[in-house]
């Protein structure tokens, strides 16, 4: 059977050496070349190999300081959220009592002209009957 290119191989289905290395057990040039093979594709170079495997190594690295920073930054954020939300207790209990305030006013707003109706009711039923 005749043997396809890597770089045909890698257009044609999509192929990342760097998701391969990430899944395989054995992160080694012989276990890629035989993987390869086993498929009838002719492996790429070593040097080829060398860049991805630095490349895979640098975005650990990379990974790794990103969460140590992330971290940080959570607890950051957990220090703020702290504060932020004694300042929100604060201005819910504020919300809270003028809500009340508004209640009681229209309360009484709504009891005086309750009274009123009540009063023009009976005044215009006095004056049908008499």
């Amino acid at each position: 059977m005749k043997q396809i290119k890597y770089k045909t191989f890698v257009k044609r289905k999509n192929f990342s050496i760097i998701s391969w290395i990430r899944k395989s057990k054995e992160k080694t040039y012989e276990s890629l070349s035989a993987f390869l093979s086993s498929k009838n594709i002719i492996p790429p170079g070593k040097e080829y190999w060398e860049k991805a495997i630095n490349f895979y190594n640098d975005s650990l690295v990379n990974e790794a300081n990103a969460h140590v920073n992330t971290t940080d930054d959570i607890t950051d954020v957990k220090a703020t959220e702290k504060t932020s939300s004694e300042s929100l207790d604060k201005k819910n209990m504020i919300i809270s009592v003028m809500k009340e305030k508004i209640k009681k006013d229209a309360l009484s707003k709504t009891s005086s002209s309750k009274s009123k109706r009540k009063r023009r009711r009976k005044s215009n039923t006095e004056n049908i009957t008499e």
